[in-house]
């Protein structure tokens, strides 16, 4: 699935912005309007890493 989509995105926008990868999660955390919580996934993405993006 996730070479699916990775080729996918490369057909339609190209090599450059093809992800390296993709994670595949059960569902996204989300805020208290039930929005997805952009935080909480960069957050989830980064741990464990020596940095982190804002």
């Amino acid at each position: 699935m996730t070479a699916e989509i990775q080729a996918a995105v490369k057909q339609r926008k190209g090599s450059v912005q093809a992800p390296k990868r993709v994670v595949v999660v059960d569902s996204l955390p989300l805020t208290g309007l039930g929005k997805p919580d952009k935080k909480a996934v960069r957050a989830r993405f980064w741990e464990g890493a020596g940095r982190a993006v804002g």
